[in-house]
């Protein structure tokens, strides 16, 4: 596996910088957003990825900074 096949999501690149890695065999991309958090001192934000697992099941990922 290589980095060709995966998808990038990146949050906010002030403050935290975060990613999500999806594979693309397994992952059907349906969008993502970030959600910012204005009021904290560190610029944090959650970004949500909304895939389709093997284009079945409907998941999604989150990740909080």
């Amino acid at each position: 596996m290589n980095f060709f096949d995966q998808f990038f999501f990146s949050g906010n690149i002030q403050g935290y910088f975060v990613v999500i890695l999806t594979r693309r065999e397994m992952f059907t991309v349906q969008g993502f957003e970030i959600i910012a958090y204005p009021g904290t001192n560190m610029d944090r934000n959650l970004l949500i990825v909304h895939v389709d697992l093997y284009s079945s099941i409907q998941i999604n990922i989150l990740l909080c900074v």
